[in-house]
């Protein structure tokens, strides 16, 4: 029985006239296709010859953010012989014969409504032909300057480079999108030129996005940088993962992927360093301890804070623990001496990054090139009291 010549006929020649194109995916059924200059809708006929032959319909777009919807989505269940997964099932060309019409009859119906319906983007926070365009145009300058805002040598590994990127998309969460784009493009061409590096590709312009082509030692991986960034920076979840997977997937060397914890403590340490002053001033507000002079009064505070958060998971407090944190460690640069600085070194477990205030303490006793670490000292405090501070800065009040 030829499929297709029912698929292109009944349906096809329907859609027409909507300006739909057939399109053969060979045992796998058929799509009929409508494009413009920045959207594109698909409907899919998808067909299994296995134990039983069955076909569904699948509506599809390439707005932002928006999910194909299946056809028993659009109908009852149980319709018209629709079996219990969203197939329809036949064994006489006659009975695919009908399902075709049956789908025809569904599309006019309501397919059509639904592909416009989807084919508007979820949000406004996505990647456009003009930001694409841009990220197309200024890749090479793009990258040589975020690659020396991150930090990065011609030398780093991909797992710095990543790791970078990665720390960046979570800092550009707490900033409105219109303010970060544009390094949200900067992160594309660093990421993308660290695909070609690693996996091989190159950039192209398709009209109306710019992608890498040719990635991977078969040549045949396809990704959009910029799309990828700014889903991983809309997206709530972990997004490590998501910005690993094509290297994984295409270079022959694997990235070796730190921990959630330990990105998550070096996420933490490094939000401390970069807003201590900031996050200080808040959070003082915020217990009521602005222009306290009371340094026990203070710590008394932060150390009720510390044991409220015991009872929860470390996800739902680590924010409020980095302001503990912070107002801490002003207090003991107040009260003892020290600066704030970002150290990295070699530990026990592999190399090691923290912010930690250096050169404390005022009385001799003190071995004042030691630093410490105001994100791990509240665990001092739940542990020792006051004790420590009253040893590093002699106040007794």
């Amino acid at each position: 029985m030829n499929n297709h010549k029912h698929m292109k006929k009944i349906i096809g020649e329907a859609l027409k006239e909507y300006g739909f194109m057939y399109q053969s995916m060979g045992a796998h059924g058929c799509k009929f296709v409508k494009e413009g200059e920045e959207r594109k809708q698909e409907i899919f006929i998808d067909t299994i010859r296995k134990h039983k032959n069955m076909a569904r319909m699948i509506f599809h777009t390439n707005a932002y953010g928006q999910k194909e919807v299946y056809v028993h989505r659009l109908v009852p269940s149980g319709y018209k012989g629709m079996n219990g997964i969203g197939f329809w099932e036949w064994t006489k060309e006659e009975e695919f014969i009908r399902i075709m019409e049956l789908f025809r009859e569904i599309i006019l119906e309501r397919g059509l409504e639904t592909l416009e319906k989807i084919s508007m983007p979820t949000t406004e926070e996505r990647p456009k032909p003009e930001t694409e365009k841009r990220l197309y145009e200024r890749r090479e300058s793009l990258n040589k300057e975020y690659r020396k805002r991150l930090g990065l040598k011609e030398d780093s590994g991909k797992e710095q480079a990543l790791l970078m990127i990665y720390k960046e998309i979570i800092k550009t969460r707490k900033e409105e999108f219109s303010k970060i784009e544009e390094d949200l493009i900067g992160l594309a061409a660093v990421y993308g030129e660290e695909l070609i590096r690693q996996c091989n590709g190159e950039w192209e312009w398709t009209g109306n996005a710019c992608i890498i082509k040719g990635i991977g030692r078969e040549g045949k991986g396809v990704k959009n940088p910029l799309g990828l960034i700014i889903w991983c920076r809309n997206r709530k979840a972990e997004p490590f993962q998501a910005i690993t997977d094509p290297f994984d997937e295409y270079c022959e060397e694997k990235v070796s992927i730190p921990t959630k914890e330990q990105r998550t403590e070096e996420t933490m340490e490094r939000m401390l360093y970069e807003n201590h002053w900031q996050l200080n001033k808040d959070y003082r507000k915020k217990l009521g301890l602005e222009g306290e002079k009371s340094t026990a009064k203070v710590l008394l505070t932060l150390y009720e804070r510390i044991k409220d958060t015991r009872d929860q998971e470390l996800s739902q407090v680590k924010e409020e623990l980095v302001e503990i944190s912070a107002v801490y460690g002003e207090e003991v640069v107040e009260h003892c001496g020290g600066e704030w600085g970002w150290n990295e070194w070699e530990g026990y477990e592999g190399y090691e990054k923290a912010c930690r205030i250096g050169q404390v303490g005022k009385l001799e006793k003190v071995n004042r090139t030691k630093g410490t670490s105001p994100h791990q000292l509240p665990k001092s405090l739940i542990h020792e009291g006051l004790g420590r501070f009253v040893a590093l800065s002699g106040v007794t009040q």
